[in-house]
């Protein structure tokens, strides 16, 4: 039988509940796992929302590595235009209080 962290960890990966509400319940929870949390819930969830656009037989756009393509119900890619990456610098380390 599995004990409840591997419960509420097969839970959250499943995306039944969020990574906040996970932090709550769990009583071994630090800064980090909370923030590797909901980075691997924000993956889950842009995964689960991209397939679903597949399934839709709509045309979306996505970006891949600088370039916007059109991606055909098909999967065909039609490109659209290159785009310059961000000037915005973000500092690489932050102090979570």
């Amino acid at each position: 039988m599995k004990n409840d962290d591997e419960i509420l960890e097969s839970i959250i990966n499943n995306g039944k509940i969020g990574p906040s509400l996970l932090s709550l319940l769990s009583k071994n929870e630090t800064k980090e796992t909370l923030l590797g949390n909901i980075a691997t819930a924000t993956i889950i969830a842009s995964y689960k929302a991209r397939e679903k656009a597949i399934q839709t037989q709509i045309p979306f756009i996505e970006e891949i590595d600088g370039t916007l393509y059109l991606i055909e119900p098909s999967g065909e890619k039609k490109f659209i235009k290159k785009i310059q990456k961000s000037k915005i610098n973000l500092d690489q380390t932050f102090i979570l209080d």
